[in-house]
């Protein structure tokens, strides 16, 4: 069965006259066909999703001197280079420059010897405007100035494809819960990788020490942060969160109990049943469903926690600006025109009686 990104490539591919397992070949040859695909990294800067769009030049000379194709998708959909999310809209931008402009940007078409035009019908009508890109949707792109980071308590939960993965599926949930949508075979390989979880032991520090280091290793450039506690109480556990937004919890909690042999994630308490409300990978694991009692976590427990936080979580709604009035103008009373018609009156008759005067035998 075709992955999630091999299918949207093929589909991609298909609605732009581009043939579908050519489009597959390059992408193979690139960061992968998997979403969202492999992070390349060179002395010409780095490179992300499948199609390996490439990032340098002004504007990102961290990450090397040449600017490339992520320079301009950057500029036209606002997504942050490597941004997981970004995957889809990477595929399409990367097949709209082929068919517009032929595979000879990526080396690695050549490599694998697709010619320029190879697999691209240039007489195939297709109108680049006709779909809806995940960035034009509901969620703004990450450096929109609409955009905050958000916790979506009712995220569902993320079944376990491994009889050791519960930590792995918690971090997903929690980071999918954050607005993130991390590949779920992209988070197995490098959290194994990187000897944060084994198929023998599953999570290899039972404190979410290790947990906690992956997400800020990962996800720290975007701001996102995480830390551990042991050997937390019930008490701790249903306040938790709960100052920063009120009566609910607002961020997860991913929670290990060394009883219960198992990671779930605390996404929130409920004060007028007394249950915690957990997203739980296991389903009926040791007898806890998606909810648990203070009776049950006294008896899985130990517990230790790791919280997954971003300063968005945490920020309140800005003031309103202070609008400051300009001051009123002094009202200004003009005085009535003086009738000054007595006095002209009586200066004509003065004068008239000085002319007769003068004129007087």
């Amino acid at each position: 069965m075709a992955s999630e990104g091999e299918s949207f490539i093929r589909d991609a591919a298909s609605m732009r006259g581009i043939e579908e397992d050519i489009a597959l070949r390059v992408a193979d040859s690139e960061g992968g066909r998997e979403a969202p695909g492999n992070v390349g990294r060179f002395p010409t800067g780095w490179s992300w999703w499948q199609f390996q769009l490439h990032y340098g030049g002004l504007g990102y000379e961290h990450y090397g001197t040449v600017a490339g194709m992520g320079n301009g998708f950057t500029q036209l959909t606002g997504w942050e280079p490597g941004d997981d999310r970004a995957w889809r809209d990477a595929c399409r931008y990367a097949l709209n420059r082929a068919k517009n402009g032929g595979w000879t940007p990526w080396y690695g078409a050549a490599h694998v010897g697709i010619g320029k035009w190879d697999g691209i019908n240039r007489d195939f009508f297709w109108d680049a405007n006709a779909e809806q890109w995940d960035f034009e949707g509901a969620l703004p792109p990450p450096t929109s100035p609409t955009f905050r980071v958000t916790y979506n308590r009712n995220e569902p939960p993320h079944p376990q494809n491994r009889s050791y993965d519960c930590s792995q599926e918690s971090i997903e949930w929690a980071m999918y819960a954050l607005g993130r949508a991390p590949s779920d075979d992209w988070m197995e390989s490098a959290m194994i990788s990187e000897g944060v979880m084994t198929p023998d032991l599953g999570c290899t520090d039972r404190t979410g020490a290790g947990l906690a280091s992956f997400i800020r290793r990962h996800y720290g450039e975007y701001k996102f942060d995480a830390n551990n506690e042991t050997n937390v109480s019930w008490a701790w556990i249903t306040q938790e969160g709960a100052a920063a937004g009120g009566a609910q919890h607002s961020y997860p909690v991913l929670i290990g109990g060394e009883s219960w042999y198992h990671w779930a994630v605390c996404r929130d308490y409920d004060p007028n049943t007394g249950l915690l409300l957990i997203a739980n990978s296991a389903n009926g694991w040791g007898g806890i469903s998606q909810t648990m009692t203070e009776e049950e976590w006294g008896a899985k427990g130990p517990f230790n926690a790791v919280r997954v936080f971003h300063p968005d979580l945490f920020a309140t709604a800005p003031e309103p600006p202070v609008v400051i009035e300009p001051p009123t103008p002094p009202v200004v009373i003009t005085p009535p025109p003086v009738d000054d018609r007595m006095e002209r009156i009586a200066a004509h008759a003065e004068e008239i009686l000085n002319i007769t005067e003068e004129k007087a035998p």
